[in-house]
């Protein structure tokens, strides 16, 4: 499994600490961010009227924006709920 094969599982609300055990092996040592530092990070994904998405990419996005908040995120901001 790749790396980027990881982090789309992510995505995917996949458990903490399966997901850190998994990519020790694609980075080098891990590094402990901050809820807000990864919520600013990982950004919430908008679109416009005018966009074309085929219903998997709106699923994919829907799934990114929702598991956010999983994670701590704030629902429509960039930052941390709390």
């Amino acid at each position: 499994m790749t790396c980027a094969s990881l982090v789309r599982l992510i995505g995917y609300g996949v458990l903490l600490a399966a997901t850190v055990s998994l990519l020790v092996g694609c980075a080098g040592t891990p590094k402990v961010i901050t809820t807000n530092e990864l919520c600013t990070d990982w950004r919430r994904q908008t679109i416009s009227k005018n966009d074309k998405l085929t219903q998997g990419t709106a699923e994919q996005i829907e799934a990114n924006n929702k598991t956010r908040q999983v994670w701590g995120c704030h629902k429509t901001e960039n930052r941390a709920a709390s």
